[in-house]
């Protein structure tokens, strides 16, 4: 055989397994262009459920008090049913806030965010979100020696009263909503919780919005700092939802399905009881 017949059936053979590749193993659309996997076939192909999660004590936390991995709490023990029920494992592969986890979503270095968010309508534009597993309340933390406030809501819409809020967060807008007199200190998205709060405790700022779940917890590790103004006249009834990527409607569709059949059952409802902060009045139930 001769080095140019050698050479041109060489580059036939390989046109012929690259076309055999192409056929059998990248999915193409009737345009004729290849698609990417969708999320939910992923998911199944790998069997693998790649979580993202933010500290939520005592509903999820992923480190125990010595640092060690250790997750526990509703998120935790309710993705545990989830995969025990679909044969899916779940993987917690990344932390986030609650300012920066559509980003992680984006990146495609998560499935889901699998502990409870709030969810809103602006960050429609970048997720989807499942039925709500359960309601809070929603209402201004102060400190407690703070003697401005009382039960009156109004008072907290006044130029002299300093909001904390988080960049990206959904509190933002509410916030801006519900006291636009009032003045706003802007936290960077990727700061924790508690580390938001302590602007509070520092005077830096004079209230946040929060649920009962953020006092009660902030209490019990620093004292009787904070209270809630007006509690029984809360800003929001507050949805709590899982969220996947804005293309992911069958990934949402499958923990829909999920949610529902735990819920039905009664899984959520014991869950629920089992982990809320004040037994009866954290948490409202999803009815």
């Amino acid at each position: 055989m001769s080095k140019n017949t050698a050479t041109l059936f060489l580059a036939v053979f390989l046109s012929v397994v690259f076309s055999f590749i192409v056929v059998h193993f990248i999915p193409v659309s009737s345009s004729g262009v290849a698609e990417k996997e969708a999320v939910l076939e992923k998911i199944l192909r790998t069997n693998t459920l790649r979580c993202g999660y933010y500290n939520f004590p005592p509903m999820f936390t992923f480190y125990d008090e010595a640092g060690k991995k250790n997750p526990k709490g509703f998120s935790f023990d309710m993705m545990d049913s989830i995969s025990k029920k679909t044969g899916l494992k779940v993987e917690w592969t990344e932390e986030v806030t609650f300012g920066n986890w559509p980003q992680a979503l984006q990146a495609g270095r998560i499935d889901a965010v699998c502990t409870p968010i709030w969810p809103d309508a602006p960050l429609g534009r970048v997720a989807r979100f499942t039925d709500p597993l359960f309601y809070s309340t929603l209402s201004p933390l102060v400190r407690i020696d703070d003697n401005r406030f009382q039960n009156d809501l109004n008072r907290l819409n006044e130029s002299d009263v300093t909001f904390v809020v988080q960049d990206g967060g959904n509190l933002l807008e509410l916030t801006k909503q519900m006291f636009p007199k009032a003045k706003y200190l802007n936290i960077a998205a990727n700061v924790e919780g508690p580390i938001v709060i302590q602007n509070i405790i520092a005077k830096k700022a004079d209230a946040i919005l929060l649920d009962r779940n953020g006092l009660v917890e902030y209490n019990k590790h620093n004292g009787e700092k904070l209270r809630m103004v007006a509690p029984d006249s809360p800003v929001k009834y507050q949805p709590f939802v899982l969220a996947v990527n804005r293309n992911a409607s069958d990934l949402q569709e499958f923990l829909n399905n999920a949610q529902a059949d735990l819920y039905f059952n009664h899984v959520i409802e014991h869950l629920i009881r089992r982990w809320e902060a004040q037994p009866g009045l954290f948490v409202l139930k999803a009815e």
